[in-house]
């Protein structure tokens, strides 16, 4: 019981430390391209089956000036991105191709990013999450 708060001390520098890193880290880690490799549903939802192959082999890059391309065959489409404070939650505004004053910036969803290394990514939004391969 003596060394108690010592051990609350350690586990919160360890806890601070590990949200400091996430922070730095996933804002390098996350920039390239990624392929959606597999769509897992939390939940039921209406059409999955025909969602999830419609999200394969997409490819989003995520680039340093925190602009991204998502590409899918012919189809393409760009905006902004931004990770929180703490480097775990991916903001996303899409941009339409509709020529001004008619376009529009759609904010996407936010995702929770639940795992991000040199190779793969995972992102939980709403009722789905992604599972990312670093493209080649």
């Amino acid at each position: 019981m003596k060394n108690t708060p010592t051990l609350l001390s350690v586990l919160f520098s360890l806890f601070c430390c590990s949200i400091a890193t996430a922070q730095t880290d996933n804002k390098q880690l996350i920039l390239g391209c990624w392929e959606v490799r597999q769509v897992i549903f939390t939940k039921e939802v209406e059409d999955s089956d025909e969602i999830s192959m419609e999200a394969l082999g997409t490819i989003i890059c995520f680039e340093k000036d925190g602009k991204f391309i998502n590409k899918k065959g012919e189809t393409i489409a760009k905006g902004n991105y931004k990770l929180s404070e703490n480097g775990r939650t991916l903001y996303q505004n899409s941009e339409s191709d509709i020529a001004a004053p008619s376009n529009h910036i759609q904010e996407d969803i936010p995702g929770q990013i639940m795992m991000l290394s040199n190779t793969e990514l995972q992102i939980q939004a709403q009722e789905m999450i992604l599972y990312f391969r670093r493209g080649e």
